[in-house]
Parts: structure tokens; C-alpha cells; sequence
């Protein structure tokens, strides 16, 4: 078959509630740009995340490593130019999947969040200019699990992109992580989990105003969307007077991904 478009290979699973919307956002995004019947040409492959799951409990990163590492360059290996993982979290992982597919084949999440990050503010801040210092740092909430808030494997990607990083305190961290494995791993949305979520976020905000919000986690928003997040913390005016951007890595890694298909995407330096 002739195309000019390229193959992703995305590895999903981790869990399916967020892996399940990859293939649906990018075939739209690929469809919107090229018309027609043209979608995506991906080729996805879940793993079972049980027992990556219990491997992370156990602190097995190596082992993880190895795993995803095979998985991914067994996808190149039957077309796939691009591979991407469908995870926040896995990240941490990442250099194991680039030493076995080169650095230019692996679609990392940090990347597509820290360019959309930057459109975003930059887009924002021009509203209104004279909220801000020439030398004035954009500065992020980053949102996740444990392992994303506290370790540096998108903590330093971010950074390479000028972006000040802050996290709750480890208490609203563990708080979280606890709500993510416990309740959105498993597709469990609770109108008291929400509320927490909201009042966290906004008592964080209060005391730091941001540019930007980072659901760093593909399940975050299950919570609330990006829009809906947005909407909410506005009306209860938690950033001030600032106008920010709530970036959620899923739709981030959609784009671009969707971008790779069509030839267009371009990493970090």
C-alpha cells in the first residue's frame, strides 16, 4: 500500500482507561488534517498491567525496563517507525525503550506536554502582557502518581523546556497517588474524590499562582477534563487574576502522536 503517512507503534494497557482514547484521538487528528476516509496507521499492543503493577510495587523498574524495551522493538520490527507508551508513569523506563529503538523513534510524553506547555502559556500571557516580568519564569503545577511528582525522569525533561515545576506537598501526593491506583486505575470516579481534587488544587494555586496545570497522569482526566478543570477553578478565581492552561499529558501525547503520523513531529533537541 502507498502512504506518505508513518507507523506508530503505541503500547497501552497501563492502564486501558486511559490507553483505550489513544487510537480514537489520533485517527480524528489525522482525519481532520488529511479529509476523507484517511485515519492513522498505528499498531497498538496492551500489555496486561497486573503484572507491571505488581513490578512497580516491587521496585522491579529493571525488570519493567527489559519488558517494554522487547515490546517496543518487537513493534518496529513489524513496521513501526515511531513507538510510543501510553503512560505517564512508564516514563520512568524510557531510556531502557531508547537504548533499543534510538532516541528519534521514541514518542516521549515530556515532549509533547512541554511544547504544548509552552504554545499554551505564551498564548495566555499575550492576553495580557502586563501581568509579567521580561525575565518572569513559566511556572507549572505538575499532577500525577508518586513516582511522576517525585523522580526526575519528566521533572528534567520539562526543565529542558524553561519550565519552573511545582508539586503538592507529600501529603496531597500520597493523597493522590492513593486516589489514582485505588480508584481511577480501576475506572471509579467518586463525587468526594473530585471535591478534594478541586480543593487541592486551588488551595495550591491561592498560595502559588501558575501558568499552567499538568494532569500528568493519563487517568487524571477521568476527574475532569481539561476543560471542565478550567471552567472550575476560574469560577472560583484560584489562580487570581493569572489566566492559565490546564494541559493534560493524554491529549498532549494525542497530538503528538497524531503529529509523527503526518510527518510533522519534531522532539527535543
Amino acid at each position: 500500500m502507498d502512504s506518505n503517512l508513518k507507523i506508530v507503534g503505541i503500547i497501552g494497557g497501563l492502564s486501558h482507561e486511559s490507553s483505550d482514547d489513544y487510537s480514537k484521538g489520533i485517527h480524528v487528528l489525522v482525519n481532520k488534517a488529511l479529509g476523507g476516509l484517511n485515519n492513522a496507521e498505528l499498531i497498538q499492543y496492551d500489555v496486561n498491567f497486573a503484572e507491571i503493577r505488581k513490578d512497580m510495587l516491587g521496585n522491579q523498574w529493571g525488570k519493567i525496563g527489559h519488558y517494554l524495551g522487547d515490546v517496543a522493538e518487537s513493534l518496529t520490527m513489524i513496521g513501526a517507525q515511531y513507538v510510543a507508551v501510553a503512560s505517564d508513569t512508564a516514563h520512568k523506563i524510557a531510556p531502557d525503550i531508547e537504548d533499543c529503538i534510538g532516541k528519534d523513534r521514541f514518542l516521549h510524553i515530556a515532549d509533547c506536554i512541554g511544547q504544548r506547555c509552552i504554545r499554551e502559556i505564551d498564548q495566555k500571557r499575550a492576553l495580557c502582557p502586563e501581568l509579567y516580568g521580561p525575565n518572569e519564569p513559566k511556572r507549572v503545577l505538575l499532577l500525577g502518581t508518586m513516582e511522576t511528582m517525585t523522580g526526575s525522569f519528566l521533572h528534567a525533561r520539562l526543565e529542558g523546556y524553561k519550565l519552573a515545576i511545582y508539586t503538592p506537598d507529600r501529603t496531597n501526593m500520597q493523597l493522590l497517588d492513593n486516589y489514582v491506583s485505588n480508584e481511577l486505575y480501576h475506572n471509579i470516579i467518586l463525587e468526594e474524590t473530585q471535591k478534594w481534587y478541586l480543593g487541592m488544587i486551588k488551595d495550591m494555586l491561592s498560595q502559588n499562582p501558575v501558568d499552567a496545570i499538568i494532569l500528568g497522569c493519563t487517568e487524571l482526566s477521568l476527574l475532569y477534563d481539561e476543560f471542565n478543570l478550567a471552567h472550575r477553578l476560574e469560577v472560583l478565581e484560584a489562580n487570581g487574576d493569572r489566566p492559565f492552561a490546564v494541559i493534560d499529558s493524554k491529549q498532549a501525547h494525542i497530538i503528538g502522536i497524531a503529529q509523527a503520523c503526518l510527518g510533522q513531529w519534531k522532539g527535543s533537541d
